[in-house]
């Protein structure tokens, strides 16, 4: 998976092989359960395995707090609970 920012506008796309998903259409988010670096393998050095797990939750957490729909349950009320 890769996200891609074009540069001049305000354009996010999410690639999957074939599938691409543009941001901008995202019109609600529902964040739950996301298994953010499960597929980073467990046999990667546990310093650099924990970096990598770290930058890949803020970069989705950014990505879902950009988007401008409607949030069923919004991030500040999950870290709280």
């Amino acid at each position: 998976m890769e996200v891609y920012y074009s540069q001049g506008c305000e354009r996010q796309i999410l690639i999957d092989g074939d599938e691409q998903l543009d941001l901008n259409e995202v019109r609600a988010v529902w964040y739950r359960r996301i298994a953010i670096g499960a597929r980073i393998p467990k046999t990667m050095d546990l310093q650099l395995r924990q970096a990598s797990i770290g930058e890949s939750r803020v970069t989705v957490m950014g990505m879902i707090a950009s988007i401008k729909g409607f949030h069923l349950d919004p991030m500040p009320n999950i870290r709280r609970g």
